[in-house]
């Protein structure tokens, strides 16, 4: 979804659902998930988008890897709640 400063919806668009084959599984191994997540959904989500964002915001780290492949810079955004491995470790030093 593109939403503009006040966070009003622009653009919104969705996928298909991508159900990787076995030779894929066996193929990407540990990396399935990430190509899936950036090569397969994200990259051409943004692509087939009219207005370009200045900024990505994901929830989930398997969608950093965007980085690697366009310009537009993305972050991470996590619930206050939600336990990271940084988090996990400032609580208990």
């Amino acid at each position: 979804m593109i939403t503009d400063k006040t966070t009003k919806p622009l653009e919104f668009r969705v996928t298909s659902p991508v159900r990787p084959e076995k030779f894929q599984k066996v193929l990407y191994g540990e990396i399935l998930d990430e190509h899936i997540a950036v090569t397969l959904i994200g990259l051409p989500l943004l692509e087939s988008v009219q207005q370009k964002p200045d900024l990505i915001i994901v929830r989930d780290s398997l969608l950093l890897g965007i980085n690697t492949y366009q310009e537009i810079p993305s972050i991470l955004m996590l619930a206050e709640k939600e336990d990271t491995a940084l988090s996990i470790f400032m609580k208990y030093t």
